[in-house]
């Protein structure tokens, strides 16, 4: 006991030296500096890291926007090509026709099928030389059990002043069973096909759909109550009535 006494006195007496007390500021100060310099480097470090991130977080960044914005261009590109094409398709097809609701017979020729109907039901005289070629359409799937819908027939005439001679007389088929409408693309032919639903739908602005010359034109009602024609390109064009 005596002897942890003298220790205890001993410590205070040293913690009361002024020498004593300078020299261990002096090392503790030390210590924090050296602490301190210590995490202010670290510190330095991680800044120069996170600042080497957001440079290149920046530049990904630019990146994506250079992707997406030449993304954008070549949609659009891409767009206008496909238009260009079924344009030029489309304008292929100027003299074409498609007749629906003939029946078909074995060992047929399509060319005095179109002349039959085009001089007895349609009024517009026709010869075989008229016709540049025809053919009935090919199925694209096998037709459903006990169908007997007949495949159309495309005809392509010699020129694009009979092709339209036959269209302008086939409100005559009226009643036949026969019908007449111009040849479109796949892409236009189901556009009037949408253009054409709409038309019946409840609400709906479009009021009828037609086809003249490959393009489809829709009658849309307006505001006042009257109607107007409008040309559209796509289904797009569509939903924006």
């Amino acid at each position: 006991m005596a002897g942890t006494r003298t220790t205890k006195n001993l410590i205070k007496e040293i913690l009361q030296d002024d020498e004593v007390l300078k020299v261990m500021k002096e090392a503790v100060m030390q210590a924090l500096d050296s602490k301190f310099q210590e995490l202010f480097t670290r510190l330095e470090e991680q800044a120069g890291q996170i600042l080497d991130l957001q440079h290149k977080v920046d530049s990904s960044e630019r990146d994506l926007a250079t992707l997406k914005a030449n993304a954008e261009k070549d949609r659009h590109l891409i767009a206008k090509l496909q238009s260009d094409l079924n344009n030029q398709e489309q304008y292929s097809r100027r003299n074409c026709l498609r007749i629906f609701g003939v029946p078909e017979a074995d060992k047929e020729n399509t060319d005095d099928v179109v002349c039959r109907i085009a001089n007895q039901n349609l009024g517009v005289e026709l010869r075989r030389d008229d016709i540049d070629r025809s053919h009935r359409v090919q199925r694209r799937s096998p037709p459903p059990v006990g169908s007997s819908k007949p495949r159309a027939i495309i005809v392509k005439m010699t020129s694009y002043r009979l092709r339209q001679r036959l269209l302008t007389n086939r409100k005559k088929l009226k009643g036949t069973g026969l019908s007449i409408c111009e040849d479109l693309t796949d892409p236009n032919r189901s556009l009037l096909h949408d253009a054409f639903l709409a038309s019946r739908t409840q609400n709906s602005k479009v009021v009828s759909a037609w086809s003249q010359d490959g393009r489809i034109i829709v009658a849309v009602r307006t505001s006042d109550g009257k109607t107007m024609r409008r040309q559209i390109h796509s289904k797009a064009d569509l939903t924006r009535l």
